[in-house]
């Protein structure tokens, strides 16, 4: 959307701008979003709660399977990278970009010890890795233990010497107040010239055979070329620090942009709950949408207290209005519901021409592909008896005369030596 006091400008000044920025005619201009993607420790649990000590990524990492079902493909982070990763691949129309929660990085940064951490009354530690199930130590009394099915239920034990190592991950989450800008648009700053959605992929793919503690913004990892990391679970939410972090990402380059009265931007906030850090999440989305970005909300799995808060921060980023029930953000309660969400605002983000005597693709044409015949909307006009071309087929009264090649009903046969039903 356009920057508040922009949206009056005449509209032929959109076709201006875009032939000045010497765009090809009739190229659609790509709407731009960049993903805010939850990177909190409770991102390791499953939709109900309960902790996967993993996130599907295989070996010590894998995690635990908590519906029975015999895979580790239970944890939000894992259904959230499985359902992104399929939105990448469907919407080839739009310019992503990637983006976290501020995260610390460094080789084998992070360590949890479960006997420290989930061997006690109050609960699991969530943003552990590794299978409380590997160890031979004394058997852990574990409150929560029961409340996981019966047929996959871990036993958890103290882990003493000789077991396992406990799995160490590369990122320390911290309350930055900014963002962890992972991936840049394609053709800008270290994606010039290049398509990212193969950097984009290696964030989610499960696997991470390339780490480099690399930072630079937009092209964290490496990304750009050799770099393979993954988005991993571990630390706070910081909602208000990332969206002004990508805020802080997203301006100058909306600013520079020649197209930016036409092409859409936005942000695609994918959270699980809601500010931890004390930011103000609704305030980052408010001078979001004064600068001209929407900011679109996917809830997983929250609390109907948590719902209002997530839905405050979608009506101050401008999107209020779409969501199934009345609601501003979008929630979801397992991974159908979250591919949907997503789709959804994608299809609303993506420019679609319409039959409106406008260019809403903003490729400086009107209205193409969606006029009928006579250039006009809706049906195709019905051809009638008049002397004119109505359907635009370059026939006149086609079909329509009759016999005598005049309009009404075909003259009666009367004597009087003429032939006047013309047969």
């Amino acid at each position: 959307m356009p920057v508040r006091g922009e949206r009056f400008l005449p509209f032929f000044l959109c076709l201006v701008t875009l032939l000045s920025g010497a765009m090809r005619a009739s190229a659609q201009v790509r709407p731009r979003i960049v993903i805010a993607f939850d990177t909190s420790g409770s991102m390791a649990t499953d939709f109900g709660g309960l902790p996967t000590f993993g996130d599907g990524s295989g070996g010590a990492l894998n995690g635990i399977d908590t519906n029975c079902d015999g895979q580790s493909n239970d944890s939000r982070i894992f259904i959230a990278k499985d359902a992104m990763r399929n939105m990448l691949l469907s919407f080839g129309d739009v310019d992503w970009a990637l983006a976290r929660f501020q995260q610390t990085t460094g080789s084998g940064i992070a360590c949890r010890d479960l006997a420290a951490y989930e061997c006690n009354a109050g609960g699991p530690y969530v943003t552990s890795y590794g299978n409380p199930t590997a160890y031979t130590g004394a058997l852990c009394y574990w409150d929560w233990a029961s409340l996981y099915p019966a047929g996959c239920r871990p036993t958890i034990r103290v882990r003493r010497g000789g077991d396992p190592a406990v799995p160490c991950i590369n990122y320390i989450g911290t309350c930055g107040a900014g963002a962890d800008v992972l991936v840049g648009y394609p053709n800008i700053g270290p994606f010039a010239g290049l398509d990212n959605t193969y950097a984009m992929l290696r964030w989610m793919d499960n696997r991470e055979t390339m780490f480099s503690a690399s930072t630079t913004a937009g092209n964290f990892c490496a990304h750009a070329t050799t770099g393979d990391c993954e988005l991993r679970a571990e630390g706070a939410t910081p909602l208000g620090g990332v969206l002004s972090g990508v805020g802080s990402y997203i301006t100058p380059i909306r600013t520079a942009d020649p197209a930016r009265m036409c092409r859409p931007y936005s942000v695609l906030l994918i959270t699980d709950g809601v500010e931890s850090c004390g930011g103000n999440p609704s305030g980052a989305a408010s001078a979001l949408f004064t600068a001209g970005v929407r900011t679109y909300v996917v809830g997983m799995a929250i609390d109907a207290g948590s719902r209002t808060t997530l839905n405050g921060i979608a009506t101050a980023g401008g999107t209020d209005a779409g969501a199934p029930g009345g609601d501003s953000a979008f929630f979801a309660d397992d991974s159908v519901t979250l591919s949907a969400g997503l789709a959804d605002i994608v299809r609303r983000s993506v420019l679609v021409e319409i039959c409106n005597g406008l260019d809403d693709d903003c490729d400086t044409l009107i209205d193409e592909g969606v006029t009928n015949a006579c250039g006009t909307c809706g049906a195709i006009p019905v051809e009638s008896c008049n002397g004119l071309d109505d359907d635009c087929d370059t026939r006149i009264d086609e079909g329509t005369v009759n016999a005598c090649g005049t309009c009404g009903a075909t003259p009666v046969e009367v004597c009087n030596g003429r032939d006047d039903n013309c047969n």
